[in-house]
């Protein structure tokens, strides 16, 4: 599913959005995506909360995720850039907190994983 950024944000894209962040994938690798003998480079950035416009046109404002501290969008960048650069697969960039978080994840079971993404970007939660 693509979203154009512009776009309303229903409960159903909404939760789509949530689902997928729960779900713990990452995007597949460059030769599932057809990349093959064709010098694409395909790198999966994944940051955590990061003080963008993404919170506001979600209309998650009023979760703990959007409520809470996010990182600066240029440390977030500069480190998924030069993976790209570098011909990463993948890159996790920002906090300390988003980097425990996300090597905890490998060892978390996607149910918990699930219930946790659930909590912070359910609506109401930042009260």
């Amino acid at each position: 599913m693509v979203l154009h950024p512009h776009a309303p944000v229903t409960a159903h894209r909404r939760s789509y959005r949530v689902a997928l962040v729960a779900s713990g994938s990452t995007s597949p690798p460059a030769d599932a995506v057809g990349s093959r003998g064709h010098r694409v480079t395909v790198t999966s950035l994944m940051p955590g909360p990061t003080d963008t416009k993404f919170f506001a046109r979600a209309d998650m404002e009023d979760t703990r995720v959007g409520a809470g501290p996010k990182d600066d969008p240029a440390t977030v960048a500069a480190p998924g850039f030069a993976a790209l650069m570098k011909g990463e697969e993948k890159v996790v960039a920002g906090s300390l907190r988003n980097k425990v978080q996300a090597a905890a994840a490998r060892f978390t079971p996607d149910r918990l994983k699930s219930e946790q993404h659930r909590t912070m970007a359910e609506p109401g939660s930042a009260e």
